[in-house]
């Protein structure tokens, strides 16, 4: 008897956006499990949006101003990043309609990049 063992391989890491907030799957937020906020940014030329954990060093010593500064809600599955501005404010850079209907990005980590979500690439 021959046995085929089914895998999952690598799973891919995915952000979905909202009116109100950005959620990345599993895969995207370990990287955000040990901080408390994260730098969100645009790469409007090759159509990414970034986001950068801060690490709580960075936190201690002041280095990023309260207003740059996006909190991080971690759980088991997911982590969250809510405001409704910086929702807004995405829409409006890359084109995008974000209201009932979620938009949902591949996402892969890049060391000393942070999480690069592919905007321009289309959804998922």
């Amino acid at each position: 008897m021959s046995i085929t063992w089914f895998d999952e391989g690598e799973r891919q890491g995915s952000v979905t956006l909202y009116a109100t907030n950005i959620t990345l799957n599993s895969v995207s937020a370990l990287p955000f499990e040990h901080v408390e906020c994260a730098q969100v940014g645009a790469d409007l030329e090759k159509k990414r949006l970034i986001i950068r954990p801060i690490p709580n060093e960075e936190l201690e010593r002041g280095l990023i101003p309260l207003s740059a500064r996006y909190t991080v809600a971690s759980k088991k599955s997911y982590a969250r990043i809510s405001s409704s501005t910086l929702c807004s404010s995405i829409g409006e850079k890359f084109g995008l309609k974000l209201g009932k209907q979620p938009l949902k990005f591949p996402a892969v980590y890049i060391a000393g990049e942070g999480l690069i979500i592919k905007i321009g690439e289309g959804g998922i």
